[in-house]
């Protein structure tokens, strides 16, 4: 299951590797107090007396589920084979920092997440992903800043900052990745970033 420590949580959304159509999440632990607390929270929380809300997945999204769970590895194969060969065509490009796979893991590449040199943080990164869209019709978003900075209620309650987690999340740029990419796809989105690189 991928466990390590306490307990590890996947997330179903749309956006992931896999989908329940929309939300939805697993909890894997072998606490057993923590996996009655996690069942009783996820529905208003009454089996342990502490506050909960209503988050169980319909019998249909679990059906979607459990069909793209036995698809997961061919969509992490894809996604792979996208990433790897994404890698080699902007190997050396200027600036930028590929994404790391330590030699002894898998990366799934959920996103395919770059980070930028310095001098191209913020307003220069922001540009870049404005020029990917309105030039290239390819897709980019910051992957993803501390909660904090975009949310007004959060900033005002969090009492502090994260000052490594900003200035990382100023420099990266995570661009479209989908398993089902061909050669071609891949290619033109390369070449439309390494232009864009070069603008700056």
């Amino acid at each position: 299951m991928g466990k390590k420590g306490w307990a590890t949580i996947y997330s179903f959304h749309t956006m992931k590797n896999m989908t329940t159509l929309g939300e939805g999440g697993m909890i894997a632990t072998d606490d057993l107090e923590l996996a009655a607390y996690a069942r009783s929270v996820r529905m208003y929380g009454s089996g342990v007396e502490a506050w909960g809300t209503s988050n169980v997945m319909t019998k249909v999204q679990a059906a979607v589920g459990l069909v793209q769970l036995s698809k997961l590895d061919s969509f992490i194969a894809g996604r792979r084979r996208v990433a790897q060969e994404r890698n080699r065509l902007l190997q050396g490009l200027p600036g930028v920092t590929l994404p790391h796979e330590p030699a002894d893991c898998e990366h799934s590449y959920y996103l395919y997440t770059l980070t930028l040199k310095d001098d191209w943080a913020g307003e220069k990164r922001n540009q870049l992903i404005k020029m990917m869209d309105q030039d290239y019709g390819v897709g980019c978003v910051v992957a993803n800043p501390p909660a904090y900075l975009a949310r007004r209620i959060l900033a005002e309650n969090f009492g502090k900052t994260t000052p490594l987690s900003e200035a990382y999340a100023a420099k990266m740029i995570s661009i479209s990745l989908h398993p089902s990419m061909t050669s071609d796809d891949n290619k033109y989105i390369a070449a439309a970033f390494i232009t864009c690189t070069q603008k700056l």
